[in-house]
């Protein structure tokens, strides 16, 4: 009785794990139907979306983005012709607010450069819609689209076309006259976070999709060490990736506040850590933290500090863990690119956001996003080959 008793225990143990490892197995099935060539071109997709996240710093930065005052799906993919048509639009710009806040002594050629610049950011979206449409539509025809990624490719589409009409919606709050006679003419913060965070959405459900397709073709998942940090690894990643995200959209609030010129100095902001006008009396505590520039920047400050302390952790965890290959080259990756990111955020805090410093602490961010969530995947995805062995 005792002998059947273990010999049902160890049948039982070995089912487990296995039942577990089949499931698995059977939930990425689809994704397995999936050709390689699909990955290659989200691969693509998530690139031009690094790109067109470029741009529209580089678009912000040099104050361009309010330049063209309408939006048209298909008249406004070419760009004005004749001087004519130049000076026509140049007036059409002078009737809206920032004209006389901001560039009150631009010039028709000062004009053409920052139209250019949002012109140029404008029709690269175009260009990511047609670089996905068509692509897609082909793949869905010729069957090459597993359900699953179907579903998840159809939902990125939807995404990408809600990104091009908050893109105008939040152009648009930008035309209006300030609520505040006094208060600075520029686009809603909370608009600019929507859109900034609507292209990171996409580029992450792009890149994961793509992950998961390569993955699958390779025909094995990565194998993971057998060691009792593995597992803290793979929950800490995830969340890891989705704090550094929260940290991207905390910088698109310093964007959208010019909360990056309040305080020029670091570490302390002036001569205070904690700044004596953190709080504005004026504004509700929900309110401040997001509009008050000083509280925007501070808190960014700090979650950007938090953000390298769970980095570097997980690194070292990561070394201790023993992870090799692909975990671990993302995870070297998203490390470099941490400190990276820290040191452009303090040049761009010292020298008041120069425009190709502020571009590239943009840039950075993505590529930060990239390598976290390029790590969590393999550290979700993975398996523990070694304890398989040990059951056999």
């Amino acid at each position: 009785m005792i002998c059947s008793r273990l010999c049902g225990a160890g049948r039982n143990f070995v089912k487990g794990p296995i039942i577990k490892i089949r499931l698995r197995q059977a939930s990425q099935n689809a994704v397995r139907e999936t050709p390689k060539s699909v990955a290659y071109w989200l691969y693509g997709i998530a690139g031009a979306t690094i790109v067109a996240v470029s741009l529209g710093g580089v678009t912000r930065l040099t104050e361009s983005g309010l330049s063209m005052t309408s939006w048209h799906l298909i008249k406004d993919i070419t760009c004005p012709t004749t001087e004519e048509e130049w000076h026509k639009e140049f007036e059409r710009y002078k009737t809206f607010p920032e004209y006389e806040a901001v560039h009150s002594d631009l010039t028709l050629d000062g004009f053409k450069f920052i139209y250019y610049m949002e012109w140029g950011h404008r029709n690269w979206g175009r260009s990511i819609g047609v670089m996905f449409m068509l692509p897609f539509l082909g793949f869905a025809l010729s069957k090459k689209l597993s359900p699953q990624v179907f579903k998840r490719t159809l939902g990125l589409g939807c995404l990408l076309g809600f990104q091009g009409g908050l893109g105008w919606y939040m152009v648009k709050s930008g035309l209006e006259q300030p609520q505040d006679a006094n208060g600075p003419v520029r686009v809603s913060p909370y608009r600019l976070c929507a859109h900034l965070g609507t292209a990171f959405t996409f580029f992450v459900g792009s890149l994961w999709t793509a992950l998961d397709i390569s993955m699958q073709n390779r025909g094995q998942p990565t194998a993971l060490p057998d060691h009792r940090l593995t597992n803290i690894l793979k929950k800490k990643s995830v969340a890891l990736a989705a704090f550094t995200f929260f940290v991207a959209m905390s910088g698109a609030f310093v964007a959208g506040n010019d909360a990056g010129m309040v305080y020029g100095t670091y570490p302390k902001m002036g001569n205070d850590w904690i700044p004596s006008d953190y709080w504005d009396q004026q504004l509700s505590k929900v309110r401040n933290m997001f509009e008050n520039s000083t509280a925007v920047q501070f808190n960014h400050r700090t979650f950007a500090h938090l953000l390298i302390l769970g980095v570097t952790s997980c690194w070292f965890m990561g070394r201790k863990a023993g992870l090799i290959g692909r975990p671990m080259m993302f995870l070297n990756s998203a490390m470099a690119l941490v400190y990276l990111q820290a040191s452009m955020g303090i040049g761009c805090l010292l020298y008041e956001v120069p425009v190709p410093l502020g571009a590239a602490h943009q840039l950075g961010s993505v590529f930060l996003l990239g390598s976290m969530v390029a790590f969590s995947h393999e550290m979700r995805r993975g398996r523990v080959l070694q304890a398989v062995k040990k059951m056999t």
